[in-house]
């Protein structure tokens, strides 16, 4: 088997130079030429100092046919060159005319360079000349034409074309060229391979598709196959096969299938499965109450089905389906969204033919929600905390003395878990996943709020707030304070009293009426001693107490310690003295004093002889400016 290509040469030209010069045949082919196809003379000329001319034609075929046959296996190669010859004069001997492949660059890639030589020499060098024309076909007049065939074979298909010529010796002559063509066989068959389709019981199968392949070898081809696709009533189209009774197919419209002979494709079909059409609502809150319905397209009305519904791992089936499916989804599913507000459930559809399954399985999904209502639920109590007893004991808050200890009770969300407490007010805020926080000691008195939020893994939250009563407290006190030198009886005798006559009113902070006075006190000794004696052990408020025992000296300045206490176990006491005769007394405030007896009233009291050098007032009289003026005072001014 084989195959012939013939190839008309795309340019033919010829010409001449009259000096060789350092030239050679590698010059025939210029750079031009190559690139833009256009024939330029050849450089022709005389060898040497002889006179001999050469003349040559080149012929340039088209390089990308070139190409294409220097790839295959070439049995003939046949160049048919006419040539036209015009003033030849013979000097001697045969007009040979060579042959030489690819008169271009000795770099060429294809065929091989000319070298110089002596051309006219009878026996050629391989190198110069490829061949040589028979005498027979030399000519000897003018202008005359000759067709040259060169039997090429065995020899490289070049890259671009051929050169031939004379080496006789001429005067003055040409050698022109009109044209050329090179005859190639090659070990090659034209093959025509087809690929036809049938629908195999449906219709519109795609038309057959045909192809030429030449090849020295076995053919074969590779087609695309359309994307058209064929139909048939109840059948779903899977693919082609190369068999009838396929039930899974080997190529897919639009796929690529390569064949080494006439090939049939045959449709794959299966039985139709329904399909789910619609489901509606597109999103279900997980309530208990609200359902979703599957609607399906069912292709024979002989058909049932098998919905599954699936969320995690909860699933529930429903058997025996026709047209459509109804579900509601137990608020149990909750569950399987512990971190999540939303989901999607997968819908799972089984077309059957009593027990027997149609087709694939067909799938969709909707989505559910978490009710706006599941969120987490808290609590939030208190108790104090102090490291006085007595104030545990009462269950109060006191500014200074306590402090709070929260306690949260939550529930996340149904399905969910609790991520997150958060605790906020007075001396509190804390943040974790501990129930309970202790504030720092308060400071703060009044209605005070404190405040826990909780937050689930669904990021939903519920917040829970405690108001209690923060208590102000001050230590006790003792106010309304008198102490004077008296008789017995109890009347002031400032001069020569020798008991003490007392009194003082003591208080304590109520703390919610929980806190009392638990001692009231009157003590007293003389200035310089180190111990105190009990005046009145249960002091009542405001009611003057009388004691010393007729032993106070009146030469002596005595301290009188009136002492409370609350039952915080905090403890007052206030000291003021009652002095002698002789002595200068101070109150217990800063208004009142008292020369030569005790303090027993506000105001300034003098029992001394006394010089005043401004207005004096004398028993609530003003007697003017007294500069320089002495009085004798025996009463109290």
């Amino acid at each position: 088997m084989s195959k012939t290509y013939t190839l008309t040469a795309r340019s033919v030209n010829a010409g001449m130079r009259n000096n060789w010069g350092s030239g050679d045949w590698n010059n025939f082919f210029s750079a031009n030429v190559l690139s833009n196809e256009s024939m330029r003379r050849p450089y022709v000329g005389r060898y040497g100092s002889g006179s001999y001319t050469y003349r040559a034609v080149n012929i340039l075929f088209d390089p990308t046919v070139l190409a294409t046959l220097r790839t295959k296996t070439i049995t003939s190669i046949k160049l048919t060159v006419t040539l036209v010859y015009g003033t030849l004069y013979a000097n001697s001997g045969n007009y040979k005319i060579g042959y030489k492949l690819d008169a271009q660059a000795s770099t060429s890639s294809a065929g091989t360079a000319w070298t110089r030589s002596d051309a006219n020499s009878s026996a050629a060098s391989s190198t110069d000349v490829a061949g040589y024309l028979t005498t027979a076909n030399r000519i000897e007049s003018d202008n005359d034409n000759v067709q040259v065939t060169v039997d090429l074979t065995g020899s490289t298909i070049p890259k671009y074309g051929y050169t031939i010529g004379t080496d006789q010796g001429l005067n003055a002559s040409i050698i022109l060229g009109t044209s050329a063509t090179l005859t190639v066989v090659t070990t090659e068959t034209d093959y025509t391979l087809q690929l036809a389709y049938n629908a195999n019981g449906g219709s519109g199968a795609p038309s057959a598709q045909s192809t030429t392949v030449t090849t020295a070898g076995s053919p074969s081809a590779t087609f695309t196959i359309p994307s058209t696709i064929p139909t048939r009533s109840g059948y779903t189209f899977l693919g082609w096969s190369t068999s009838n009774t396929a039930t899974t197919a080997s190529y897919a419209a639009g796929g690529s299938i390569t064949i080494t002979g006439n090939t049939t494709l045959y449709a794959v079909w299966k039985a139709a499965q329904s399909s789910i059409s619609s489901i509606s609502p597109a999103s279900v809150p997980i309530d208990g109450s609200s359902a979703v319905t599957v609607n399906i397209n069912r292709t024979s009305s002989a058909y049932t089905h098998d919905v599954k519904f699936t969320l995690g791992s909860r699933s529930e089936t429903l058997t025996g389906q026709g047209t459509s499916a109804t579900f509601v989804i137990p608020t149990a599913w909750l569950d399987q969204l512990p971190a999540a507000t939303s989901d999607t459930v997968t819908v799972e559809v089984t077309t059957k033919n009593g027990s027997t399954q149609i087709g694939n399985k067909v799938s969709s999904s909707f989505t559910v929600t978490v009710p706006a209502s599941v969120k987490p639920t808290v609590s939030l109590s208190g108790t104090d905390v102090n490291d006085n007893s007595t104030l545990d004991s009462w269950n109060v808050l006191v500014a200074g003395y306590s402090k709070i200890k929260l306690t949260a009770s939550a529930a996340a969300g149904s399905g969910s878990s609790i991520s997150n407490i958060a605790f906020s007010g007075d001396g509190v805020s804390a943040s974790g996943s501990a129930t309970t926080a202790t504030s720092s000691t308060l400071t703060t008195t009044g209605s005070r709020t404190w405040t826990v939020t909780v937050t689930d893994r669904r990021g939903r939250t519920a917040s829970a707030t405690l108001t209690q009563t923060v208590y102000a407290y001050a230590n006790p006190t003792i106010s309304a304070i008198d102490a004077f030198r008296a008789l017995s009886n109890g009347s002031a005798a400032p001069a020569d009293g020798t008991y003490i006559r007392a009194k003082a009113t003591f208080a304590c902070s109520s703390i919610g009426g929980k806190n009392s006075v638990t001692v009231r006190r009157i003590s007293y000794k003389a200035h310089t001693a180190s111990s105190y004696s009990t005046g009145q052990s249960s002091a009542a408020n405001g009611t003057y107490y009388t004691f010393g025992g007729g032993g106070i000296s009146i030469l002596l300045v005595y301290d009188v310690k009136f002492t409370v206490t609350d039952a915080v176990g905090n403890t007052t006491e206030v000291i003021v003295q009652v002095q002698s005769i002789a002595g200068v007394a101070f109150g217990l405030t800063n208004d009142r004093v008292r020369f030569g007896g005790p303090v027993q009233k506000a105001g300034f009291q003098c029992d001394w002889e006394a010089e005043f050098n401004n207005t004096v007032k004398v028993n609530g009289e003003n007697i003017g400016n007294v500069a320089n003026l002495t009085y004798t005072v025996l009463t109290t001014w």
